[in-house]
């Protein structure tokens, strides 16, 4: 009896359930989840700086850091069309290791559509899921999504959310994907990440200082033995700019919870902004 009662349960369940189209995606968007986050003002454009050409970034996700989060943004390219974005799968929540949102997002001067073609592209490789769910409460993705609407409200978006158990084998198979969007003008890849976690800032800054020499090292096989939070994200990020022989990279600022908050030996969650052209 119970068994008949469920399988018919969930043979209506099945019915209902939406299955994702590209005209289902565009009835629904998604609104970025932040957290907390601080106000800030926007800087000189990027063209005034005499970082010449960027291509692609690393950047913080918490909210506590949003005046180094414009001050990042405030460098790149203000002509960027497209922004591939890639941060962790803190909570797991996706079905698979690899998360590619189909919908576009809600922003401040708008809607950020998706860029369907690269959708399509990556969804062909057959490493990740299709999922709206899991982007609805992940600040990495959602806090990013706030200053992508203000700086280029007018970019498509590409947003991928990663597990750390993610391995190279699945993510090498977005790699001649990405890397081909990232060749096309007026493409810029950010990368989603903090440093390292509980620790105090003098202890921060000697674990970071390894890990920013790892990552402009593009020592992707000393990722997974860093105090990092999305060390499968950064492997996918270092070996497009590999592929895309894109080599040169540089700190623009790091700092940490404590030093934003004026404390001076508090537990920390550090923060580095790197360039990439």
């Amino acid at each position: 009896m119970y068994a008949r009662f469920f399988g018919a349960a969930l043979a209506v369940f099945l019915c209902v359930t939406p299955v994702w189209t590209a005209e289902s995606a565009e009835r629904d968007i998604l609104t970025p989840f932040v957290g907390e986050i601080r106000s800030w003002e926007r800087g000189a454009p990027a063209t005034d700086k005499e970082f010449g050409s960027v291509r692609a970034g690393i950047a913080p996700h918490h909210g506590l850091a949003s005046e180094t989060l414009a001050r990042f943004y405030d460098n790149l390219p203000g002509d960027t069309g497209r922004v591939i974005l890639i941060g962790p799968d803190h909570f797991k929540a996706g079905r698979r290791n690899i998360t590619l949102s189909p919908l576009p997002w809600r922003a401040e001067k708008g809607i950020l559509e998706t860029d369907t073609g690269a959708l399509d592209a990556l969804s062909q490789t057959g490493a990740l899921s299709i999922e709206s769910l899991p982007f609805r409460l992940e600040h990495s993705i959602g806090l990013h999504i706030v200053f992508i609407g203000r700086y280029f409200p007018d970019a498509r978006v590409v947003t991928l959310m990663i597990q750390n158990n993610a391995s190279p084998r699945e993510l090498s198979r977005l790699v001649p994907i990405l890397s081909e969007l990232l060749a096309e003008k007026g493409t810029l890849l950010i990368l989603s990440m903090d440093f390292s976690h509980d620790k105090t800032p003098d202890e921060a800054r000697c674990e970071d200082d390894k890990s920013i020499e790892s990552i402009l090292s593009f020592e992707t096989e000393a990722l997974c033995d860093l105090d990092i939070d999305a060390s499968a994200a950064a492997w996918l990020f270092l070996e497009v700019l590999k592929n895309c022989d894109i080599k040169e990279g540089f700190v623009f600022e790091s700092t940490n919870s404590s030093e934003i908050t004026g404390g001076t030996d508090l537990l920390c969650t550090s923060y580095a902004t790197m360039l990439f052209r």
